[in-house]
């Protein structure tokens, strides 16, 4: 082999050493970066909550707002469903397990429930409020706890 064919093959091997060793791509990277995840309030949320904690008279049962909902989000919400869990079979007694409507953009809405309150004394429980709340690529969940307080003497049915 002369000394030209020598060097013209030892640049076809180097030539493919570099190849090789430029194409390797890269598998992982690493890096530290900050992020601020910021919760807001109740009043600033997409979907306001505001539990009502209603007091009511003994004796009767009527129905009675729970938790009031505001749509901010920027489309309406297809489906707000609220679970009412009510702790035990003592007074005050929820006769209503769950609320479903829409909720439309800007639309403020009452959760109701019928309750009923025993016939004297004093009553107080908390109640759990399970919400889901979807709409278009939008799915919110939350829980919130209500007061719901049975006072004084009992009312006359009406």
């Amino acid at each position: 082999m002369t000394a030209l064919a020598r060097l013209g093959v030892a640049c076809v091997v180097l030539a493919v050493a570099l190849a090789v060793t430029g194409s390797a791509g890269t598998t992982a990277v690493s890096a530290d970066r900050a992020a601020s995840i910021a919760t807001g309030t109740d009043a600033e949320a997409s979907l306001g909550l505001e539990p009502l904690d209603p007091p009511l008279a003994n004796g009767r049962e009527r129905e009675v707002g729970l938790l009031r909902l505001h749509n901010r989000l920027p489309a309406d919400l297809d489906t707000v469903r609220v679970t009412i869990a009510d702790p035990d079979a003592r007074p005050p007694r929820s006769g209503t397990d769950e609320w479903v409507r829409p909720l439309s953009v800007g639309e403020t809405a009452t959760v109701t429930a019928a309750v009923v309150c025993g016939g004297r004394g004093q009553f107080q429980e908390e109640w759990t409020l399970s919400i889901v709340a979807t709409g278009p690529d939008t799915e919110i969940r939350a829980t919130r706890t209500v007061t719901v307080a049975c006072t004084g003497p009992a009312e006359a049915p009406s």
